[in-house]
């Protein structure tokens, strides 16, 4: 039998790039934090759905390139109006870094910062009425310091 094979390649939706940083271990207790900084522009609702899907594999591809201690997904430079399947990141990371058999295990820790660019995010993540989470920030420094007490905490459990 003879099989064909054809080459394929990730499709980068073209409204939408991203980098990858690390905060200078120095700096961190020798802790690594990854940021991954998206930007560009994620069409609303089921038309951004390959953006959402853009934004889990990148972030899943720094995870395993970089092997951090916390991610910080930096959405501040990404205009963001409505869309759900931008969630999808933070169900894979869930499923990768998690320990399942320990329960007890502090969650990885996720950090996002974001800005009135993409401020439909916060509106997402928050139920009508409730307070910002924690774990995000609009302030990327006070971002970083709380990556660092996480990353403490999810290192040490």
């Amino acid at each position: 039998m003879t099989y064909n094979i054809n080459r394929v390649h990730f499709q980068k939706p073209e409204s939408i790039n991203s980098n990858f940083f690390l905060v200078d271990e120095k700096q961190t207790n020798y802790h690594k934090i990854l940021i991954v900084a998206f930007f560009g522009e994620y069409p609303d609702g089921s038309s951004g759905n390959e953006h959402g899907e853009y934004i889990a594999t990148i972030s899943m591809l720094g995870l395993q390139a970089f092997n951090p201690s916390c991610i910080i997904l930096d959405f501040r430079e990404l205009f963001y109006h409505w869309g759900d399947s931008i969630l999808d990141v933070f169900g894979d990371i869930h499923q990768f870094k998690n320990d399942k058999t320990n329960p007890n295990e502090p969650p990885f820790p996720i950090i996002v910062v974001s800005s009135s660019k993409s401020s439909g995010l916060l509106s997402l993540i928050t139920e009508y009425g409730e307070n910002r989470p924690d774990w995000h920030f609009f302030d990327m420094v006070k971002a970083i310091d709380y990556a660092i007490e996480k990353a403490e905490e999810w290192l040490d459990s």
